[in-house]
């Protein structure tokens, strides 16, 4: 198979090597979506704008990101019980060779929380760069 691309693809390398790895980027997770939650709990995005990077921020105003996050905050659910539960990664996190670190997972939580996020290190801090949450349903949830 050829494959023509026009960006050379970066190498990855896992993010996770031991358990303060584990904690730390759990702990980043955590915090990233519990700004999230409260930014739609408040309709307030001022904090999610300060937790992101410049890029981010330039694609995404806090407007924006209310209209983006508006099935969420629809939803009613207040997804602060993540803290109690480990995050489960669907794809080991990685970073790349600029140590922009990815993390894709859920919690499993009724409904699960999926993440898909993307955050830059910017002078020793990881800001947020990607931000991709869903709610989901658990099939078997009844009504008690």
């Amino acid at each position: 198979m050829v494959l023509a691309q026009s960006e050379e693809i970066p190498a990855l390398r896992a993010a996770i090597t031991n358990e303060a790895d584990r904690i730390f980027v759990n702990t980043l997770v955590k915090s990233t979506l519990v700004a999230l939650n409260q930014a739609n709990l408040t309709e307030n995005y001022s904090v999610l704008q300060a937790l992101s990077s410049n890029a981010f921020k330039a694609n995404n105003s806090e407007e924006e990101l209310a209209e983006i996050f508006k099935a969420i905050r629809e939803y009613g659910l207040d997804f602060a019980a993540i803290v109690e539960y480990p995050a489960v990664f669907t794809v080991e996190p990685t970073l790349d060779t600029q140590n922009n670190l990815r993390v894709v997972g859920y919690f499993e939580t009724s409904p699960l929380v999926e993440f898909d996020l993307v955050f830059n290190l910017v002078d020793g801090r990881f800001l947020i760069d990607g931000l991709t949450v869903a709610i989901r349903p658990v099939s078997n949830e009844t009504g008690s």
